[in-house]
């Protein structure tokens, strides 16, 4: 008999002897494994979680314990971005309370995360709209009026205790920047 399983190991949490940083999450179990089907055979993160090809279980998705950013736009550490940028965009990996006060949360720092100039004013922050209807898993941060510095790093902070409409709140602070390219917004 066999079985198969996915690991996920939050290295923030590795160092804590106080919790085991390891989910682990089986996807065929003894019972549903058989010659031709015993593996997984692909997984991607989209759609709030992990989706895994099962096999001939189809495709299964593993949603994350607690609050989670997916992904970035621009992509964390990415240089050259034009200064005339006109958002940001955070995917969360689960639905945001609809009364959120995204500016509680939410922070752009030039320089330097901790020391650096604030310039959240700088930005208007609200939920992305999709077909009409804001889309609570997806925050915009839509640039108001001036350019962005050239050749300045640029960090954007998601506090910790930002909560989803169900499930556990993101548990420390998120932290990513990027590079604005020192041509401005000129076409290299």
């Amino acid at each position: 008999p066999v079985q198969s399983l996915i690991e996920i190991i939050d290295l923030e949490k590795l160092d804590d002897p106080l919790w085991d940083p390891t989910v682990p999450a089986v996807i065929h179990s003894f019972n549903d494994a058989a010659m031709d089907d015993f593996s997984i055979r692909d997984l991607t993160v989209a759609r709030g979680g992990i989706q895994i090809a099962a096999g001939k279980q189809g495709i299964a998705k593993l949603e994350l314990v607690e609050l989670s950013v997916l992904a970035t736009s621009p992509a964390a550490y990415e240089q050259m971005i034009t200064t005339d940028i006109e958002r940001i965009e955070i995917e969360m990996s689960d639905i945001l309370k609809h009364e959120i006060a995204l500016e509680d949360f939410i922070r752009i720092y030039e320089g330097d995360p901790l020391l650096g100039l604030d310039v959240t004013d700088q930005f208007s922050l609200a939920f992305k709209n999709r077909n009409g209807e804001p889309a609570y898993r997806f925050i915009e941060l839509i640039r108001n009026g001036a350019e962005l510095l050239a050749g300045t790093q640029y960090f954007v902070k998601v506090s910790k205790g930002i909560e989803p409409l169900a499930g556990h709140e993101l548990a420390q602070d998120y932290v990513f920047s990027f590079i604005t390219s020192v041509a401005g917004s000129a076409d290299l």
